[in-house]
């Protein structure tokens, strides 16, 4: 199973995909490239809305909480 799989079950994002995934060794960490469905109509930021995306922002990096394979 891909990574960009599991990520859309554990992580769902609507409106976007995840485009790839890559593992970095050195601060093991996985990143993780999303875009925005093409067609798709994602909710603003600031009004709430749901419109089409004009505007891209650079890239950024965001720490997400990690997953256990163990129940506590």
């Amino acid at each position: 199973m891909r990574i960009e799989t599991i990520l859309n079950h554990l992580e769902p994002h609507k409106g976007f995909v995840y485009k790839g995934c890559k593992l970095n060794r050195e601060s093991d960490t996985l990143e993780v490239m999303i875009a925005e469905r093409d067609g798709s109509r994602v909710s603003c930021p600031v009004c709430g809305k749901r419109c089409p995306v004009y505007d891209h922002r650079p890239v950024r990096r965001y720490e997400s909480i990690p997953y256990s394979s163990r129940d506590p």
